[in-house]
């Protein structure tokens, strides 16, 4: 007699189900990292996947061997390695996220007339992964599509210790923190933040930076961000063009939950 196919015996392949079950925890210890835990120890994970710290030792060591996931020795923990910083910039490019804020962009530019720049968090700083600096001044200010932004010295990066408990842990212990610590309280306040130049050795004079959070549900997925001159561009939180930027991400905000 036939027994009749279930969904598990519809995933079986000659790698054999045993194979596709290893793949699916792998997946699943992965996700253990998401999206606000920064860095677990093998017993952390055993006790958060089901695993024993024996099998969890297996599935680190070879996620680490993948680059998926870091080691750091001196403290025993894993976090997300640089190949899941690849794969994530990958999905960044093509999933909804850049689709859906182009249009809003070109709306921000139109009407303000300065670069816009949309970034999500790369486990090591800010990555912009799209910019519209179509703007009719002769001097323009562009920022390149992959380029990295610092954490503390531009409004993306505050935006992004003020609203990730994911980054604010993986910074805790920086000195850093303290001097940002009125900054990050007003982001957080306000839904935005500003800087008055691009600090570090590519800093432009002249030029201020504005950030506001892009959420998914209660996280936050990226910051849309607005370069432009000193005399063009806002200073405090309460300018119609931040809250122009703040209904804009918004608006972006619903479409991804959509």
């Amino acid at each position: 007699m036939n027994r009749p196919r279930t969904a598990l015996s519809d995933d079986v392949s000659p790698l054999g189900s045993t194979s596709i079950q290893s793949v699916e925890r792998a997946g699943a210890l992965l996700r253990l990292f998401l999206p606000s835990v920064g860095s677990l120890g093998p017993t952390d994970i055993a006790q958060r996947s089901g695993m024993s710290v024996s099998t969890a030792h297996r599935y680190c060591a070879a996620l680490r061997r993948a680059g998926l996931l870091r080691y750091d020795p001196a403290t025993g923990r894993y976090g997300l390695g640089g190949g899941c910083i690849e794969l994530g910039l990958a999905a960044a490019e093509s999933m909804p996220l850049v689709e859906l804020a182009r249009p809003l962009m070109s709306e921000l530019v139109n009407q303000f007339d300065m670069t816009v720049v949309l970034s999500v968090w790369d486990e090591e700083s800010v990555r912009v992964v799209a910019v519209n600096d179509h703007t009719s001044t002769t001097a323009r200010i562009t920022v390149r599509s992959g380029a990295q932004l610092g954490v503390f010295e531009t409004a993306q990066g505050l935006v992004f210790l003020a609203f990730s408990p994911r980054v604010q842990q993986r910074f805790a212990q920086r000195p850093e923190m303290a001097r940002v610590a009125a900054s990050l309280e007003a982001a957080e306040r306000e839904q935005c933040a500003i800087v008055t130049s691009l600090a570090g050795p590519t800093s432009i004079p002249g030029v201020i930076g504005a950030a506001v959070p892009v959420f998914i549900g209660g996280h936050i997925a990226a910051t849309l961000g607005l370069i432009g001159p000193a005399e063009s561009m806002p200073r405090s939180t309460d300018s119609p063009v931040i809250a122009t930027m703040k209904e804009t991400a918004a608006r972006l905000s619903r479409q991804l939950l959509a």
